[in-house]
């Protein structure tokens, strides 16, 4: 009797606990978005082929997008996750450029990525809901460049001159893909700025890095390979040299990890 007891303890054990919710999964990876559906006051407007990606390493996120008539927009910042619940803390993007502002989602896995929602946000007194879809990207491996970084300083060599560009650019590396994005200004009174992205895959080793953007707004740079040779001062802060094979011109860009 005691045996059948402990039988059907076992059985009812196991229907609990195949019955219990899976453990949240890490949100970590590199996405592209498929869809967008955003609703509020009248409008009901669901975007089917928009032009955006959305990397998250373990602790940030960082999305660059351009619209069908080449407007560019970024974001950057740290994300929590509990559980379908994503709390992101905006270091930087080129609406509220660096505003301490959180945005809550929530995210559902599919089958070809995930989901996320805001389900309340108020523009010009409306409130509207979003729904993004984005399909994962295959993406694998580590390297010593992983992480997010941001450029403090960089100068342009061309034959005996010198040049230096002021503005802000945040760099992230992560599982193959790498992102970039900019801005700087463009006339000497610093009121007209220019915004640019690009992202890719890229490999790294012995102090070389080959990079391939397959999405920009720069279409110049679509699918060339570029090689920057990368030097370390700690674990925390590298220098990239980027050199043109043709004329000996080269970029000298130094950051440090965020």
């Amino acid at each position: 009797m005691k045996k059948r007891l402990f039988s059907l303890s076992a059985i009812i054990f196991l229907a609990t606990a195949c019955q219990q919710p899976k453990a949240p999964e890490s949100q970590m990876g590199v996405y592209k978005m498929e869809s967008s559906n955003l609703k509020g006051g009248t409008s009901d407007t669901t975007y089917s082929n928009p032009h955006q990606l959305k990397i998250y390493n373990a602790t940030h996120y960082f999305y660059v997008a351009m619209t069908d008539d080449s407007v560019v927009s970024f974001g950057l910042g740290s994300y929590k996750q509990d559980g379908a619940n994503i709390t992101e803390t905006n270091v930087y993007n080129t609406g509220s450029l660096d505003t301490a502002a959180d945005f809550k989602l929530t995210i559902a896995k599919t089958e070809k990525g995930y989901s996320q929602n805001i389900p309340e946000m108020v523009v010009s007194g409306t409130k509207y809901s979003l729904t993004e879809n984005y399909a994962t990207v295959a993406a694998s491996g580590t390297s010593d460049l992983d992480g997010v970084w941001k450029e403090t300083s960089n100068y342009t060599v061309k034959g005996k001159d010198t040049s230096s560009t002021l503005g802000v650019q945040f760099k992230m590396y992560h599982a193959g893909h790498f992102v970039f994005a900019h801005r700087y200004p463009t006339d000497a009174t610093n009121t007209t700025f220019k915004k640019g992205f690009g992202s890719g895959t890229f490999t790294y080793a012995n102090g070389v890095a080959e990079e391939v953007n397959d999405f920009s707004n720069y279409p110049s740079v679509i699918g060339v390979k570029y090689t920057l040779k990368i030097v370390f001062n700690g674990k925390d802060e590298f220098t990239q040299t980027i050199t043109d094979e043709k004329t000996g011109n080269y970029t000298v860009e130094t950051y440090k990890r965020l």
